[in-house]
């Protein structure tokens, strides 16, 4: 499996679908007012289950080289996600989509998980 350790707290991995979906899914639950402003996504995931198929689906699209979608852990705990979207081949470039539980914002995770990404 992908994982990339950035430094003594923050790693990238490629999703496990039965181990992360509820802890993200809860992280969801736990930030959706947040979340929902910027991703349309997030008031449409409904369970666990919805999770475990969204990161299924992830595994398929990185597998095409489509996309890449990472787990951010911060000291080995899934606290949101980071990702390459819709890479385009051919005029190589792609978006980068993100985001973080509530509870982990001001710990600079996210600046050294897009740094991650970008390594």
């Amino acid at each position: 499996m992908f994982s990339f350790k950035y430094d003594d707290d923050v790693s990238l991995s490629l999703p496990l679908p039965d181990q992360d979906s509820e802890a993200l899914y809860a992280l969801v639950e736990d930030s959706r007012t947040t979340l929902a402003q910027w991703l349309p996504w997030a008031d449409q995931l409904r369970s666990a289950d919805d999770e475990k198929e969204f990161l299924k689906t992830t595994l398929t699209h990185f597998g095409t080289g489509d996309s890449l979608n990472c787990v951010i852990r911060y000291r080995n705990q899934p606290v949101g996600m980071v990702s390459f979207n819709r890479i385009d081949k051919t005029h190589q470039h792609s978006e980068i989509g993100y985001w973080l539980g509530n509870q982990w914002h001001h710990k600079n995770i996210m600046h050294r998980a897009v740094t991650a990404l970008l390594t």
